[in-house]
């Protein structure tokens, strides 16, 4: 940031690192997303409180938990039959990403 080039975006691990990346930024006098679009990964209850609205993905992880208890509790039983399911993430659109430049 001290006189390089800036990405124009930064995808973060999760909420939380980005609300410190945004952070940074803001301090660095960076602003976002005119400057650098920022998204999360996991949406955190405060994501649409923080400084700016933190874009992000949801796994929704109710979903995850209430599919994982199931399996727990048919393993448990013996009638836990192995499967493989894919839960599709979803963008939660917010205002820390803006156009692509």
């Amino acid at each position: 940031m001290a006189g390089g080039a800036l990405p124009t975006a930064i995808t973060a691990f999760n909420d939380r690192l980005a609300f410190g990346i945004i952070q940074g930024l803001f301090i660095a006098g960076i602003s976002v997303p005119e400057q650098v679009s920022v998204v999360g990964f996991d949406n955190a209850r405060r994501s649409d409180t923080s400084l700016v609205p933190l874009t992000t993905i949801d796994q929704n992880p109710s979903l995850m938990a209430q599919l994982a208890l199931e399996r727990a509790v048919g393993r448990a039983a013996d009638r836990y039959l192995p499967t493989q399911q894919v839960l599709v993430p979803r963008l939660v659109d917010r205002a820390s990403t803006g156009p692509a430049s």
